[in-house]
């Protein structure tokens, strides 16, 4: 019998009623037994007075079945301090009530299993905090708040005392009890068998609920509730045991906030059903809140996980690393693939762990070396390798833990070359060392790189010093996560980062993996803007580059590296002053003519006190490496201007048109003023006149009107042009709020003189400012998308200064983001972080611009000292060396790639895994770059072939003859867009037969993908020679 409305209907049966529960609200009560404290308050069952020393409970007048499946859902508000309430079985008695304070009113009450949810942290029970679940049971005997009757328990969980209104859902079936609060994701869940925990003759008890106060007074309101009896059919499986954390591994180590390693496991499961995938979680501890997971992540993240493999969430959304210095739980389950929704997830697993300081040095830590891409031992000041000398015993450089179990040894061979000797995958995480031998002889070494890539694909350079040793000794160095190597001290087991032996030369990190940071040139002296000669000759001493410094000189970067003055002397002043003030101004930005060669600078100039701004000309008959004559092709003279807002970004368009961004002298009055150059962004032609199509052109005398383009800036430091959407784009400096905007020809962009003002038609506001600079965008039509990934392809890259000659690493500034632009110019996604700094100096980034073969930026200033005008600057180059990581540990080759990009803009890919080697039967195959909640399987054959568009696909099948598809792994994507399967290489899919020795077998993938006309696509293919 159901209670359809809000009363309980009690059966005339003599035997035991198996009624449910339904209350939409509690305007009445009729069907509940209230005791003590409870009572009706309006819609509310309240179950305690709000004042202290109070105790309270509600049941259910009728017995409801409780060893078979059930289900439990109601809505409670509490508000005050605590102590908490209770959800109730029991076998006591129909006006059971238990004692208050920290027992929550059920304490004392024999035959019962409570599931309390305690916002007061008491002494006496030792509540594990002032905000969790337990479940709590005394058998038959009565039930204690104490920890030692907890079956299981959790803090990790919402604030259930901030007065909102939580929904509480428990689900039962014989053998597992689990308990939801307000979401999806089991809150708790224990192996539970409710008929052999208590002594329950027909199998009913009463359900309700309880509540007390103590010292602290607290309003336990329940707003509904509903109790629905054989829920659902048992299907016999056990959920997977919980899993076992082995990392983090100590809740008092410092673990750091960019790079938590999470392992957990065997996978347990009585039925033998396989790992399905894993959800992890972090979250903070007061308060308690989610603020990073991943939701049924697959793979090899089923056991191992890392911060880039979730999201951020809560108060750490938009961020890529934990907030410093602060205590976080973190949790793990496992799910089977029963494809039982009760039982297929197991029970959480949790540790708790502190996160260490930001600018803090920790360990390098992994547990094996791959072979693929191979080990690289080089001198640091060349890419030579060095060759250890014979001796007896050998000469060794070893990469090993502090109780010499070995990753990596390199040993000396035949004089010639090196032994290389790749050690078996350990068993755990170490905290890496590196050790020297120098064996029967003396050995000397200069300063070498050991470049290793880990079984995550994670690239790391080991800074290994100078090394000097007499035979037969040795020496070793602990290593950091940057690479760098620090003296060890004998007998140490943990890591010393007392003493460094070699560091990091460059101040400058990536903040994504797969990227490298080097120096191409230095000497440089306050270097604003770089530009990169279109059509560059393959000569070594043919120009490559040039780079303009701030105070007169334009210097060119050759093909073998080295540097020459192009032009100097160009300014009529001395333009020394004070560092932030007067000092900065000088020559800005340069462009170059594709078809001539000729360089175009922007510049101040004396004319008397006052500086006016120029664009001139610069000619070279010797290949563009000194300029031969100069030519002011636009004197804007009267238009004074003077430090930071003065002629700074030039830019060269198809059309051979010059783009010049001209700052508002401090005159903000300027910037509207369609009679002033100040303010704007100009339109030319390269002898100096205006575009007649610019849009205020008039025909008439020529005026600064006729050169507008953009008018209403204030300081526009930095631009580019936009191949996919045919629009410039700037990013410049406002008093506090900085913006970055699209730019519209003819548009008046409104700044006069108010912060207010930057946020009109921005794509992005910066406040407080950040000073960016420059900007560039990473595009197939500037060199081919300059080596990046096609991922970042259409991304804009902006350099941002920060507080001038600001010392250390900056919360706001000297760093270069990266941003998603849609078509519309509207910013998808950014700031995020590609390069910061990290040294403890002075270089801020300054010009930045999309070359060749990297993402090419100045550091304004020299790193050391205090004289913010010396020489010593450099030009350096972000390079993508993350392309040959995509086969990291994988086995075979990839072949018809790139496949047709699918609605994610990507092409799909599928990697293969494990061994080759056919006995071992451990291969698996790794799809990537999906759309989200994609269905799709993968396909194998022994002949290669080519077919376009079959079936109305978008995509080609890379297959031919026999073809096996594994629909019986048949996957989703999921959120993470991928799916995995492993291979049994002995039962391959019908019509196939079993994979033998000296086979080779090519995989692809399909699935589905929903674009105009077609339902279906395809990922490029793998294919692996077996052994």
């Amino acid at each position: 019998m159901n209670l359809i409305s809000r009363a309980l209907a009690l059966s005339a049966c003599t035997a035991p009623a198996l009624a449910d529960v339904t209350f939409v609200d509690f305007s009445s009560t009729a069907g509940l037994t209230l005791v003590g404290g409870a009572n009706q308050s309006g819609n509310a069952l309240e179950l305690t007075a709000n004042a202290t020393n109070q105790v309270g409970a509600a049941w259910a007048s009728t017995r409801q079945n409780v060893t078979a499946p059930f289900s439990v859902e109601f809505t409670v508000r509490l508000t005050g301090t605590g102590e908490g309430m209770a959800f109730v079985i029991q076998r006591d008695a129909v006006d059971a009530i238990g004692f208050g304070g920290e027992a929550l009113g059920y304490g004392g009450i024999t035959n019962a299993v409570a599931i309390e949810f305690d916002t007061f942290g008491s002494l006496i029970p030792q509540d594990p905090s002032d905000n969790h679940v337990s479940i709590q049971s005394g058998g038959a005997g009565a039930v204690s708040p104490n920890i030692g009757q907890s079956l299981a328990e959790t803090s990790t969980l919402v604030d259930l005392n901030n007065g909102s209104i939580r929904t509480i859902r428990i689900e039962y079936v014989p053998g597992l009890l689990q308990v939801f609060v307000d979401n999806a994701v089991t809150t708790l869940q224990v192996e539970l068998d409710i008929n052999s925990q208590l002594s329950l003759s027909d199998g009913t008890a009463w359900v309700g609920f309880t509540a007390g106060t103590s010292g602290v007074t607290q309003r336990h309101e329940v707003l509904s509730w509903t109790f629905d009896e054989q829920s659902s059919v048992p299907t016999g499986n056990v959920a997977p045991a919980a899993p076992v954390i082995s990392e983090p591994a100590s809740s008092s180590t410092p673990y750091n906030p960019f790079d938590v390693h999470m392992e957990a496991g065997p996978f347990v499961d009585a039925n033998n059903d396989a790992h399905l995938c894993t959800d992890w979680e972090i979250w903070t501890m007061n308060p308690s809140e989610l603020v990073w997971r991943t939701d049924c992540i697959a793979g090899p993240t089923r056991v191992h996980s890392h911060l880039g493999d979730g999201v951020f969430l809560g108060s750490h959304a938009g961020r890529t690393a934990l907030v410093p210095l602060k205590s976080f739980r973190f949790r793990v389950r496992f799910r089977d693939d029963s494809g039982d929704p009760l039982t297929e997830w197991g029970t959480w697993s949790e540790k708790t762990f502190q996160t260490g300081a930001e600018s803090s040095f920790y360990p390098y830590e992994t547990e094996d070396i791959v072979g693929n891409p191979a080990p690289i031992w080089k001198f640091a000041a060349s890419t030579l390798e060095p060759v250890l000398q014979p001796a007896s015993p050998s000469p060794r450089i070893v990469l090993e833990s502090f109780d010499n179990q070995e990753l990596l040894s390199i040993e000396a061979n035949d004089g010639m070359t090196n032994t290389v000797i790749n050690g078996p995958e350990l068993a755990d995480h170490i905290d890496a060392m590196v050790r020297v031998e120098s064996g029967g002889a003396a050995l000397t070494l200069a300063e070498t790189d050991l470049i290793v890539v880990d079984h995550e694909c994670q690239r790391t350079r080991i800074l290994i010093p100078a090394i000097s040793l007499p035979p037969n000794s040795f020496v070793r160095y602990w290593i950091s996560s940057d690479g760098a190597t620090w003296v060890a001290q004998g007998g140490q087991t943990t890591p010393d980062f007392t003493t460094l032996a070699r560091g990091l030369s460059l101040p400058w990190v990536a903040a994504q993996p797969g990227y490298q940071i080097e120096v191409v040139a230095s000497g440089f002296r306050l270097p604003v803007n770089i530009e990169f000669i279109p059509n560059a000759g393959d000569q070594p001493g043919d120009p490559f580059a040039y780079i303009s410094e701030l105070y007169g000189t334009i210097k060119v970067l050759k093909n073998d590296g080295s540097v020459g003055i192009y032009a100097s002397n160009l300014l009529n002043y001395n333009p020394t002053g004070q560092f932030p003030g007067s000092g900065e101004q000088g020559l800005g930005g340069i462009a170059i003519d594709p078809v001539t060669g000729d360089v175009f600078a922007g510049m101040l100039y004396a004319q008397g006190n006052p500086h006016y701004p120029k664009v001139v000309r610069f000619s070279s008959t010797d290949g563009g490496l000194t300029a031969s004559s100069q030519t002011t092709i636009l004197d804007m003279s009267g238009e004074s201007q003077g430090q930071s807002h003065f002629i700074s970004h030039l830019e060269m368009l198809d059309d051979r048109t010059l783009l010049v961004h001209m700052g508002d002298g401090f005159v903000a009055s300027t910037a509207r003023d369609l009679n002033s150059y100040r303010g704007k962004i100009l339109r030319m032609n390269l002898d100096g006149t205006p575009v007649p199509s610019n849009p205020l052109y008039n025909g008439g005398q020529i005026t600064a009107r006729d050169y507008i383009y953009v008018s209403g800036v204030r300081n526009p430091f930095g631009g580019r042009f936009r191949d996919s959407d045919g629009y410039h784009y700037m990013v410049e400096n406002g008093p506090t709020v900085d913006r970055f905007a699209r730019i519209v020809p003819g548009r008046d962009y409104l700044w006069a003189g108010s912060d207010s003002q930057m946020s009109n038609f921005a794509l992005h506001n910066w406040a407080p400012s950040t000073g960016p600079v420059n900007l560039a965008f990473i595009q197939p039509g500037t060199f081919g998308g300059s080596g990046f990934p096609q991922t970042k392809w259409d991304h804009a890259f902006v350099s941002e200064s920060g507080a001038t000659f600001a010392s250390g690493p900056q919360n706001l500034g000297k760093r270069i983001t990266e941003w998603e632009i849609d078509a519309q110019g509207n910013k998808i996604a950014g700031p995020t972080t590609l390069v910061e700094y990290a040294g403890t100096g002075r270089a801020s980034v300054a010009g930045l611009s999309a070359g060749p073969d990297g993402l090419y930026f100045t550091d304004l200033y020299r790193d050391s000292g205090n004289n913010p005008t010396a020489t010593g600057a450099n030009l350096l180059r972000i390079r993508w060396i993350g392309a040959d990581l995509g086969e990291c540990g994988s086995l075979g080759q990839s072949y018809c790639g790139p496949a047709e990009l699918n609605s994610t803009g990507l092409p799909a890919t599928i990697r293969a895994r494990g061994s080759e080697n056919v006995m071992d039967n451990d291969f698996m195959l790794d799809v990537e770059q999906l759309p989200t909640n994609s269905f799709g399987y993968c396909l194998g054959s022994r002949t290669q072939g080519f077919a376009v568009a079959p079936g109305g696909s978008s995509g080609n099948l890379c297959l031919g003859g026999t073809i096996g598809r594994f629909v019986a792994q048949a996957q989703n994507s999921g959120a993470s867009g991928t799916f995995n399967i492993t291979v049994d290489l002995a039962n391959m899919p019908s019509p196939l037969s079993s994979v033998t020795v000296g086979e080779t077998w090519n995989f692809q993938a399909w699935f589905r993908d929903f674009q105009l006309f077609v339902t279906s696509n395809f990922s490029d293919g793998v294919s692996v020679t077996f052994q």
